[in-house]
């Protein structure tokens, strides 16, 4: 007989959309590291890059066990682990990429962030700020008065 599956796995699936509902113990696990990385990272890029120790775009469960203990979850950091990798990894690849990623801590790490964009529609974000856009500045209308400037 096959062993039960875990609430994540049933979740999973039944449905792959960004709000599956986790049970308490997952849902513990993942504000404890969504508020442990929103205070140590100043972007969800950064928190990821991080934990990605080996920089391969993907996260191991060795790299996210190695992560917990850093931050001091509250209870054994393998079994965390475990837990939120279950949760996260909706692909089943035994790897977090960002998006997995994003869905999960970025409702901590920024808000507003936290369903993933579909891939067809993805757009690569620059790190560093754009210029500002000033040659865009629409023309003033021809019949508007000069503003006088004082000097």
């Amino acid at each position: 007989e096959p062993a039960p599956a875990s609430a994540a796995q049933v979740a999973r699936s039944q449905s792959m959309e960004p709000q599956i509902q986790a049970n308490a113990t997952v849902q513990k696990i993942i504000r404890h590291v969504g508020e442990a990385a929103a205070t140590r990272f100043k972007n969800l890029r950064s928190a990821f890059r991080f934990v990605d120790k080996d920089h391969s775009n993907e996260v191991s469960r060795d790299e996210l066990v190695s992560f917990m203990e850093r931050i001091g979850v509250q209870m054994d950091p393998e079994m965390a682990a475990t837990a939120f990798f279950e949760y996260a990894d909706v692909d089943n690849s035994g790897f977090l990429d960002f998006t997995e990623i994003q869905r999960v801590l970025g409702p901590y790490i920024q808000p507003g962030h936290g369903s993933p964009t579909p891939m067809s529609t993805a757009r690569s974000i620059p790190d560093s700020p754009q210029r500002p856009r000033s040659n865009l500045k629409e023309p003033a209308p021809a019949s508007a008065a000069p503003v006088a400037r004082s000097k």
